[in-house]
């Protein structure tokens, strides 16, 4: 029988810069998760007037980064925060209002999913675990 072998894990970042893109991560899958649950519910928040500066900061953000899963991402997230504060400001009928903050919803459910899958594959390249040879194996 074989023993486990051991394995040495590389970071390709600091560990400021990962602690802050996990901070982010777990930002993304909760707002997610609550997303979700308000969806199941049939509850969606009010319009805030904050919610225009989240849909600039996400355009922003779009033309910060490179990789197109988080423009992607961010774009959708930042298209339903828009629409529904126009809908709001231009004080459209309730259930148009009604219909917005439900495709909103699943649009920045399915943002923050993409934005996610892109942090963890960021994650997956930023820490590896390499394995280590056994001096065993080395003698042999």
């Amino acid at each position: 029988m074989k023993p486990p072998s051991s394995s040495q894990t590389t970071m390709n970042a600091d560990r400021g810069k990962i602690a802050q893109v996990v901070l982010a991560l777990l930002f993304c899958v909760v707002i997610a998760a609550l997303g979700i649950r308000h969806l199941v519910l049939g509850m969606f928040p009010r319009v805030l007037p904050v919610t225009v500066l989240i849909a600039l900061g996400c355009f922003v953000l779009v033309a910060k980064f490179k990789e197109m899963l988080i423009k992607l991402g961010l774009a959708l997230v930042g298209t339903q925060a828009l629409v529904r504060f126009i809908l709001d400001q231009v004080h459209a009928s309730y259930a148009l209002r009604h219909l917005a903050a439900i495709g909103g919803q699943t649009l920045m459910i399915v943002g923050l999913v993409m934005l996610s899958v892109a942090i963890v594959q960021w994650l997956r390249f930023a820490v590896r675990s390499t394995p280590t040879a056994d001096p065993e194996d080395v003698a042999s």
